[in-house]
């Protein structure tokens, strides 16, 4: 009763500006009675029964009266991975509103970092409840981008992205809709769930009637019980089953692992002395000699060992009891090599086996479902994943963990606008994460390929997204979701603030694409760009496509930025360099990898409809799984398009009508990848190990066209070359690039300026005063003149979108006829020597 009075008196305070569906006693009475009625559901009890052996459930009446407690707006709660808080504390809140008679006021909202465990959480929690996911009569459902199966209004409880969840705060200032809001996984500190922390504590005062309810799989709770007023934590203890754990020396060791590779050694690190003691130090009796000899050998390598992936899984279905194996690998690379290795061998190949990938980018959601089903009997299933299998993604039958113990973490380097992709050593949390995946249905075993020397060096967690990565995204958020704050003092407010440096080279940025202007303000462009789930860089060229009605080639373009290429690069040597000639044959020499994209994706399509795909993709190199996930990608932009307005719809073919026109392409892809453009130097020629590199200078230093780029040995007629990010590896190369004219330039720069005479009584001009070029006085008006035009004529359409109006009798039309004559003129332009400094930052 006491907990009834709480819930009633916490809904007479709701907020006045609340504005819930509005509950009423018809409902609660009918929630309850369905609620009571499942006591006699066959599939109910059963449900329970498996809920009950969860460490979480005994812990169901501390939980709920620690978050309705009159005092406790905020609540922590930390445990073990498959204890089963995930699934069972929103669970536990609805019933005990339900069986209170309150149900009808309760709507819980639980954020997930990705979609698929979104999806799975939701019909797993359905499935407990004896219910369908999704629907009028359904408490459970779930919503990601573009995809929903929506619960009932009142009584509910949604499982959504953290994406979707600062969605809603754009058009729901105050969650006005939400009585309890769930962050579930906020230990992974995604940029995502950061934003969603600061906001959250500012709606918070307003919202005295909302729970919020942070739910964490490691042993963090105190940072965020601090960031939130010294709020209180619960741990829930335990695991169902035990697990085993052994080290790289151990698994050695146990398989009689005795490969001789050859492995590219690391560089010597300051704790060799301590590590060769550590090895001098293994018991004999227990380890030997081979032993020490093949670990030494393993941990001095950059190299995941793949080969010891294998003969470990081959030990494991012939050694050990039944039950999957799960295998941690850093990114696709490795695990399509691993697959790869595996199906050479008849063993793998025979109907005793079946193997699933799962990676978040390169999978469809069909495909990652299919980890979850159980083989038949006799069959072992291996599968194969990124840190995508860590958290919330349970796989009940996994007995065995693999971990590699790495990861792919992507870095930037702010003083030189440098993204690096580095795969680096797992931290402890995340370890403890991926041991957690065992043991569900019986106890587990975890082999670690990492020594015990390496697993007691290892971080404890990882640096937060928001700390190591660009933040242009995240400005744009924050202005649409609080458009009166400056940026920099809003996300001083973060846990743990970002480099200053970062934000302010982020903002520099979205002022260069015409997304800021004066204090910070959102243009109409940058409002646009803030509602489209992609870098702004690409959103800029999506919408500029649509605009310019040449959308159907650029969507493709996009979607390989935003993804990866469709082309792989295969093992072998001679194959490597007969992927290279493939690639420049989609490429049609047109000096550009973004329109070998497009060549590659629509000759897949033709050969789809042909029925020869497989033979496409074999003959050039091309993965059909990343074609298939570019497809659903641009399916994506084109719908969101649809809802901003800029089309009629994803098929709509006056979208099109200047689709062919190359020049075109070539300008918007200038549009979106600037200000990321360099001055090709025809003069700087360098030969490295057979290959041969033009030097381009951009941003104020000389970078290299990457081997695997269509341009490298190439000769390219343009004087300018636009990429999208320059990567680290071994040296700074710029991967995929365009070549293009000056006419983008002109109208696509963020300034045109007049400079000076010439001595012939032309005029010099400057585009963002770091390259000239020489025109008459007439023509330097009239560029001026209709670049004035132009922009006058977007800021109209991006504050009002529609489709573009090409007749002559409007303004529009005319404006945009004229830029796009100009644009499509092949014509040649003397740069002037200020082009050194190509590049703005």
């Amino acid at each position: 009763m006491a907990q009834r009075r709480h819930v009633q008196e916490t809904m007479r305070r709701l907020n006045l500006n609340a504005s819930p569906p509005p509950p009423t006693e018809d409902k609660d009475d009918r929630f309850r009675r369905e609620l009571e009625e499942k006591q006699n559901n066959e599939h109910y009890q059963k449900m329970q029964e498996i809920r009950k052996k969860l460490p979480v459930y005994d812990n169901a009446k501390l939980i709920c009266g620690t978050i309705a407690a009159r005092k406790n707006q905020v609540v922590v709660i930390s445990g073990e991975t498959g204890c089963g808080k995930s699934t069972q504390v929103p669970q536990f809140i609805l019933d005990d509103y339900i069986m209170n008679g309150m149900g009808s006021h309760c709507r819980i909202v639980c954020t997930q970092p990705r979609r698929i465990s979104t999806i799975n959480l939701a019909h797993r929690v359905a499935e407990e409840r004896a219910e369908r996911c999704g629907g009028d009569n359904s408490s459970v459902g779930y919503q990601i981008r573009l995809e929903a199966e929506k619960p009932r209004e009142n009584g509910s409880i949604l499982f959504c992205t953290t994406g979707i969840m600062l969605k809603r705060l754009e058009s729901d200032k105050y969650l006005d809709r939400v009585s309890h809001l769930i962050l579930d996984e906020i230990h992974e500190r995604d940029i995502n769930s950061e934003l969603l922390l600061i906001i959250m504590k500012e709606i918070l005062p307003h919202r005295e009637n909302m729970k919020l309810i942070l739910m964490s799989a490691t042993l963090r709770a105190e940072l965020f019980s601090q960031y939130y007023n010294n709020c209180p934590m619960l741990e829930i203890p335990g695991r169902i089953y035990p697990v085993q754990e052994y080290n790289l020396e151990d698994v050695v060791e146990m398989i009689s692992y005795n490969h001789r590779t050859e492995y590219r050694p690391a560089p010597r690190k300051p704790e060799r002395r301590a590590f060769e003691a550590w090895l001098h130090s293994l018991d004999p009796v227990k380890y030997s000699d081979t032993t020490k000899r093949i670990v030494d050998e393993l941990s001095s390598s950059n190299d995941i060992a793949l080969h010891l992936v294998k003969e470990l899984i081959r030990y494991i279905s012939q050694t050990q009891g039944d039950g999957a194996i799960l295998v941690f690998m850093p990114g696709w690379g490795p695990m399509a090599e691993l697959q790869d290795m595996m199906m050479k061998e008849q063993l793998f190949k025979s109907d005793c086996f079946v193997f699933h990938l799962m990676h978040s980018g390169l999978m469809s959601t069909e495909d990652l479902q299919k980890a979850f089903e159980c083989p038949a009997e006799g069959v072992r299933k291996v599968v194969i994943a990124t840190n995508v299998a860590e958290t919330s993604l349970t796989i009940d039958d996994i007995v065995y963990v693999i971990d590699c113990g790495k990861v792919n973490l992507k870095m930037y380097e702010v003083r030189r606008n440098l993204s690096e992709l580095r795969t680096v050593p797992n931290c402890l949390a995340n370890c403890r994460q991926r041991k957690g995946r065992a043991g569900r249905l019986r106890p587990g075993v975890c082999y670690y390929l990492f020594t015990s020397f390496e697993h007691k060096r290892l971080k404890e967690y990882h640096e937060p997204e928001i700390l190591r990565i660009r933040l242009e995204e995240l400005c744009l958020q924050i202005k649409l979701l609080r458009p009166d704050d400056k940026i920099i003092p809003f996300l001083d407010n973060a846990m743990k603030a970002p480099p200053r440096s970062t934000v302010e080279k982020s903002i520099e940025l979205l002022f260069q694409l015409n997304a800021f202007e004066g204090d910070e303000k959102l243009t109409p462009l940058g409002t646009q760009l803030a509602q489209m789930p992609v870098n702004p860089q690409i959103s800029k060229m999506i919408v500029f496509a649509a605009v310019f009605c040449c959308l159907d080639p650029i969507l493709t373009v996009a979607a390989c930025i935003d993804y990866k290429s469709p082309c792989y690069m295969p093992k072998a040597e001679d194959q490597r360099l007969e992927a290279d000639k493939k690639k420049r044959i989609l490429a049609r020499g047109t000096h550009s990898d973004h329109l070998m994209f497009i060549n590659a994706y629509n000759g897949w399509c033709e050969a789809k409809r042909h029925g020869n795909s497989k033979d496409f993709c074999k003959e050039f190199f091309l993965s059909p799984n990343i074609l298939k996930e570019l497809k659903k990608r641009r399916t994506q932009f084109a719908d969101i398009l649809v809802e901003q307005g800029f089309i009629n719809s994803a098929e709509d073919e006056d979208a099109n009508v200047n689709m062919e026109n190359e020049n075109l392409l070539r300008a918007v892809l200038c549009v979106g990848l600037y200000p990321n453009v360099g001055l090709i130097n025809t003069q700087r020629r360098v030969e490295a190990l057979g290959a041969h590199y033009y030097k381009v200078i951009t941003y104020g230093e000389e970078v290299k066209l990457a081997k695997k780029s269509v341009n490298c040995d190439q000769p390219i007629p343009e004087p300018f070359i636009v990429y999208f990010e320059m990567m680290k590896t071994s040296k700074i190369f710029i991967f995929d690039s365009t070549g293009i004219s000056l006419n983008p330039l002109i109208f696509f720069g963020r300034d045109l300026q007049i400079k000076s005479r010439t001595k012939d009584e032309n005029i010099n001009m400057a585009v963002d005063n770091w390259t000239q070029f020489e025109t008459t006085v007439e023509k330097a008006l009239e560029l001026q003149n209709l670049r004035q035009a132009l922009w006058s004529v977007l800021g109209k359409k991006f504050n009002n979108p529609g489709p573009t109006d090409w007749s002559e009798m409007e303004e529009e039309g005319q404006v945009m006829k004229k830029v796009l004559r100009f644009i499509t003129e092949d014509v040649s332009v003397a740069v002037g020597d200020e082009a050194d400094g190509a590049g703005m930052y």
